[in-house]
């Protein structure tokens, strides 16, 4: 290399690493309110410690399919972790905000949209048609064979219905978030109080009345008796003070045995009990009654809430300050959401996806031209995506304390990982950046599947129950899936070598032996760690289920990956099939691999059913035919190959 060309790996790598150091930083924030530290504070959401930054991203991306608020009809740009706060201590304000997505005409209709091209919708314009949903969704429910009404089969429901669905999914969703800190209609209920309290020598100003007000009269009332007050008196017993506490307890029981908590409820303050559990704001509210006092940390948060909807950022941020101190009696959760608050910052994985793209940019240029120049920056920028891509998955390891999968989320990006890691190897070892190509393809399109997954709610979930369980699981899940990245990365390799061969000229009798050298490679590799999985898991099952095998459909699947590997070792070793069948075989091997990995779940049956998706059947067809057009073109003449003459020799 002369001149400038000597400095262009230099030059590609630089810019990757300050493309991503500019790409890490925190959301800005227009408040004098510390929002990030806020955003910091651990809570517990479904068994799993998270900082309120994590479940504000991911309702976002469940609700409105995206990790920010961006409104750019008003030209309105928040923060996830504002946008949660307001939704939290301002719900008049939040009620407006067009944060429902809905894509079906038919639904945007029953929520009286004149305009078509309109995707978002507010929580107001959803609650004025809640009857209307509520009807729809009654018809998308039959009479089961005991009377009652259960909901139809996924895939007997129409796209409106299952529309439907969503957005009430959804909508329960939002409230959950809603009443996570605030208690609703708490002018309605001071009113209520004020009705009790009649006669009264003081009572509060009701223009000033606030969450942290309601809890200091809450705390005022508490029985100093408990026993007593308990044992049910007479209604015209009851003192003024027992009517009040009676009020309050009604009402945080209702409250707390709302159905639309259930899961998705929110813990708020370390338990007394067991700090590393998390009471919901109306758990620790019932609990005051034996302390004779409102827990600390509500208190905190009814502070900031306070200070929230005055505009005070001084006292929002003194609150917070007293939160963070209490909190330090559990720094481990404290630590964790720290540390998860800045993953979510830097979004390793989504950069990774754009380092892919331009990987695979690079590989098509250095066909073109500066093959030595560009090819060594294609692995230099390689080595730092995949390095990037390690980092992403070792910090989730860290932060969930499990191995690297967890659920089809993790399973997808570990694929991607190992399919890249393996052709990285390849490149060193044979150059030409093909492997470096494969390594982009596989990679890119894994973390797209990845990214559509966590549309689905928290990637950093608790195991599933098939998940959580001993060493030998883990092992197995690992082993497996590195087979599946294999499998997956021959068959890349094979579709770039029909590309190549059938649309350029540059399929040369060289290059094609070290693409049948590599797929031979890749496959055996394959074959291995997809036995050895398949036979670890078969152990775990044993010892889990009392049985090794059980033909479950998940197990056939892995079993038929194994044998279409050996299929193929055995049929090139035989010679039964040339360098195009071996391509055309290992291209089939990502169809094998893709319903065994992902049908087996679209099935909804089986021991291994986990991860279903709406719209998987229809992708997995999809993806499926595409990979058998590519075999159609790789059985095709070599005479209709541009490529053709100099294959004719090798094939």
């Amino acid at each position: 290399m002369t001149g400038w060309t000597r400095w262009l790996p230099h030059a590609v790598l630089l810019c990757a690493v300050l493309g991503f150091l500019m790409s890490f930083k925190p959301p800005e924030s227009k408040s004098w309110m510390n929002v990030r530290d806020f955003s910091a504070l651990p809570v517990l959401v479904k068994g799993r410690i998270q900082p309120w930054d994590s479940l504000a991203r991911n309702a976002l991306l469940s609700i409105r399919e995206v990790s920010d608020f961006n409104d750019r009809d008003l030209g309105v740009k928040i923060s996830a972790s504002e946008w949660l706060l307001e939704t939290m201590c301002k719900p008049a304000e939040a009620n407006t905000r067009k944060i429902f997505k809905v894509d079906e005409l038919d639904l945007k209709t029953l929520l009286g949209a004149e305009n078509k091209a309109v995707k978002y919708f507010s929580a107001n314009e959803v609650a004025a048609h809640l009857g209307d949903l509520r009807e729809v969704l009654k018809a998308s429910a039959e009479t089961g064979s005991d009377g009652r009404m259960k909901a139809k089969k996924t895939s007997e429901l129409t796209p409106y219905q299952k529309a439907a669905q969503q957005l009430w999914r959804k909508f329960n969703y939002y409230l959950v978030i809603q009443n996570a800190l605030h208690v609703a209609d708490t002018q309605t209920f001071q009113a209520q109080m004020e009705q009790v309290l009649s006669g009264a020598e003081q009572e509060p100003a009701k223009d000033k009345f606030s969450w942290e007000t309601e809890l200091s009269r809450y705390e005022q009332y508490l029985p100093k008796d408990f026993a007593s007050i308990h044992a049910q008196p007479g209604k015209d017993e009851l003192t003024k003070e027992q009517r009040v506490y009676f009020v309050f307890v009604q009402r945080y029981k209702q409250l707390q045995e709302e159905a639309a908590f259930g899961e998705n409820a929110v813990g708020i303050t370390p338990s007394a009990k067991n700090p590393d559990e998390f009471d919901t704001l109306f758990e620790s509210l019932t609990k005051a009654v034996f302390a004779q006092k409102v827990d600390a940390g509500v208190r905190n948060y009814s502070r900031m809430v306070t200070a929230y909807q005055r505009g005070d950022a001084s006292a929002f941020n003194t609150a917070l300050t007293d939160q963070q101190t209490l909190l330090a009696a559990v720094p481990s959760s404290l630590s964790t959401a720290k540390h998860e608050r800045i993953f979510n910052d830097a979004d390793p994985f989504n950069f990774t996806i754009t380092l892919y793209v331009c990987v695979l940019l690079l590989s098509l240029f250095s066909w073109l031209g500066m093959a030595h120049p560009l090819g060594k920056a294609t692995r230099w920028l390689l080595v730092f995506t995949f390095a990037l891509h390690t980092a992403g998955i070792i910090t989730r390891i860290v932060l969930i304390g499990r191995p690297p999968i967890i659920n089809l989320y993790s399973a997808a990006v570990f694929v991607g990982w190992g399919a890249a890691g393996l052709a990285l190897l390849l490149e060193f070892y044979f150059r030409g950046c093909i492997a470096s190509a494969a390594a982009a393809m596989v990679g890119f399109a894994t973390l797209i599947i990845a990214s559509h997954k966590a549309l689905e709610g928290d990637t950093l979930e608790m195991m599933q129950a098939v998940l959580d369980s001993n060493f030998w699981l883990a092992t197995h899940v690992v082993i497996i899936n590195l087979g599946y990245s294999a499998t997956y990365l021959a068959g890349t390799l094979g579709i770039l070598y029909v590309l190549r061969g059938v649309f350029t000229p540059s399929l040369d009798e060289e290059l094609g032996k070290k693409l049948e050298r590599s797929v031979y490679a890749i496959t055996c590799f394959a074959a291995l760690f997809s036995f050895t999985g398949t036979v670890l898991g078969g152990i775990w099952a044993d010892q889990s289920w009392g049985r090794f095998w059980g033909w479950d459909p998940k197990e056939n699947g892995a079993l038929l990956i194994v044998l279409w590997n050996l299929i193929i070792l055995h049929a090139r070793w035989g010679r039964y099939m040339g360098a195009r069948g071996l391509m055309a075989a290992a291209i089939f091997g990502n169809i094998v691999t893709s319903i065994s990995f992902f049908g087996t779940n679209m099935l909804d049956i089986g021991l291994h059913s986990y991860g279903r998706s709406e719209n998987g059947a229809l992708r997995l067809w999809q993806f499926s035919l595409s990979q058998l057009v590519l075999i159609a073109l790789a059985l095709l003449p070599l005479k209709w190959w541009r490529s053709g003459k100099q294959l004719a020799k090798t094939t």
